[in-house]
């Protein structure tokens, strides 16, 4: 995102919406959309921290 984020204009459709809305988020903090619009995280690396017991709980065991 913070790379796609650098562009002026991205004329371009994206998927990343519906599945992104339509499933639980891992992350602690979700993700702002707005207008069709991500804001890109502000925290550091990647700009999110993940909700470690979600991960847990939604890990595949193998």
């Amino acid at each position: 995102m913070a790379v796609f984020s650098t562009l002026p204009h991205l004329e371009w459709g994206s998927e990343h919406f519906g599945p992104r809305i339509l499933v639980e988020d891992l992350v602690a903090t979700p993700l702002v959309f707005e207008e069709f619009e991500i804001h890109v995280p502000a925290g550091p690396g990647l700009g999110v921290t993940l909700d470690e017991d979600k991960v847990r709980t939604m890990a595949r065991k193998m």
